[in-house]
């Protein structure tokens, strides 16, 4: 009888113990980022349990890749669309998106441009009812461990390059990692930057495909990411110049031309796999 006890009394401390992990555990969910092998374009996915925030959307033809891996992770919905600029191969598949997927908030760059993409996305957004949001400030979007810092363009119109440096910067903390995607911000805009934003990084989406510029030590040297990534094509590669930079400040970088990333952070530590 003792004997049937002690087996009862240490199933039942099983149970109590699964239990308490089970609710220790409830609503904690690592953040992942995927990065879209989309050639010589951006397109990320930010995502976890509970929301989804997806950043440029590459060329049309990326379209049918997006919304397959989206329905893979049963994701039927994005909570925040994130446009940095509207170059082809940043806006090109944004409009087949918005058709196919409930989108709740769209923000983009106060720079437009007369093209056919543009067009489109422009087009989908009013048959959607969905009124996007142009940023003047910088502005934060808490989902709940994670904060995301959107930082646009102080000017209306560059003197170079206008579309690329009018890219929004955006900034995600996820408890105690972090992440910086840069968009195709050129010199004047990475200086504009850093002029009021010298935090390191853990991880970075080196800007412009990792096209070379005066500004990007600067950059590297300041932020100081451990990681890094740059979105590329075996057509349209990345500069060696860049690649010597990030060497030279301990970045290890991956390259989309090499295949899709998956970035997965528990909040205090980051698991890159290509």
């Amino acid at each position: 009888m003792n004997k049937k006890i002690g087996i009862f009394v240490i199933i039942l401390l099983f149970i109590v113990l699964s239990v308490v992990v089970i609710f220790m555990n409830m609503g904690r969910s690592d953040m992942k980022i995927y990065f879209f092998k989309a050639g010589k374009a951006d397109s990320a996915l930010i995502y976890n349990s509970k929301f989804s925030v997806l950043i440029d959307t590459g060329e049309e033809k990326l379209a049918d890749d997006i919304i397959e891996y989206l329905n893979e992770n049963n994701i039927d919905s994005i909570d925040y669309l994130i446009i940095t600029h509207f170059d082809k191969d940043h806006v090109g598949s944004a409009h087949t998106i918005i058709d196919k997927f409930r989108v709740d908030h769209v923000i983009h760059s106060n720079y437009p441009k007369d093209t056919e993409v543009y067009n489109k996305y422009i087009e989908s957004l009013n048959n959607k009812g969905l009124d996007p949001l142009v940023l003047y400030t910088e502005m934060s979007i808490d989902l709940d461990d994670i904060k995301i810092t959107i930082n646009p363009p102080k000017v209306e119109e560059y003197s170079k390059d206008p579309s690329n440096n009018s890219s929004l910067i955006v900034d995600v903390k996820f408890k105690n990692t972090s992440f910086l995607f840069m968009g195709d911000a050129e010199d004047l805009r990475i200086e504009e930057y850093l002029s009021d934003h010298t935090d390191k990084v853990d991880f970075l989406k080196v800007p412009y495909h990792g096209h070379y510029q005066d500004s990007l030590e600067k950059l590297i040297s300041t932020i100081m990411p451990k990681y890094s990534v740059i979105t590329c094509s075996d057509k349209k590669k990345e500069d060696e110049e860049t690649l010597t930079v990030l060497a030279k400040y301990n970045s290890k970088y991956y390259l989309t031309r090499n295949g899709s990333i998956l970035v997965t952070s528990d909040g205090d530590s980051i698991n890159v796999k290509q």
